[in-house]
């Protein structure tokens, strides 16, 4: 931890490491990680009644601190939680969102593939003469709308893409006008 004062003040410092001694006391419970936020919370409820009673009750002021660490690591518990949830779930997002992508955007079988399925069923008829010209030409215009389809999903990805880039470069340009006016001291 830094010194007093560099990056925390010189209070918070202080109270910190009085925490940070009271958590360490009670380190044989186990932690905090796996609690749910209703237990934490009734606990915070309970110290805070301890400070209470420990306030009033004009006891010594070392026993008073401890009193107030005991409230506070209970209130932290129940933010490092929260904050640790709300990453859990944003990453949970991401993946969703990257797992969807993925399947929207890439095709589970490759025109190639598709391709190649088209000319072994031509060719398989073909050689047992099933295969009259009418056929032929009804399976290279499904291959034809096949490619068609390829070619208007791809364009239409590297369109979405083309906008996401005019979006940022956008954003940037503004966000690069903004900071330049509040360094010359130009008001907006």
């Amino acid at each position: 931890m830094s010194k007093p004062g560099e990056v925390l003040r010189e209070e918070l410092y202080h109270f910190a490491m009085v925490m940070e001694g009271r958590l360490l006391e009670h380190e044989d419970r186990g932690g905090w990680r796996d609690e749910p936020l209703d237990y934490l919370f009734k606990r915070l409820v309970e110290e805070t009644g301890e400070l209470s009673a420990a306030l009033l009750a004009h006891k010594d002021k070392e026993k008073m601190i401890r009193e107030c660490a005991d409230a506070a690591n209970f209130a932290m518990m129940i933010a490092d939680n929260l904050r640790r949830a709300s990453a859990r779930r944003n990453e949970e997002m991401r993946r969703e969102a990257s797992e969807y992508w993925k399947a929207v955007s890439e095709p589970e079988v490759s025109k190639k593939e598709i391709r190649e399925v088209l000319s072994g069923i031509v060719s398989a008829a073909d050689a047992e003469g099933a295969v009259d010209q009418r056929d032929k030409v009804v399976i290279q215009t499904l291959g034809l709308l096949i490619d068609g389809y390829f070619e208007l999903t791809s364009m239409g990805h590297i369109e979405k893409e083309k906008r996401r880039i005019e979006a940022m470069k956008r954003a940037a340009f503004d966000e690069g006008y903004r900071i330049g006016k509040g360094r010359h001291g130009v008001e907006g």
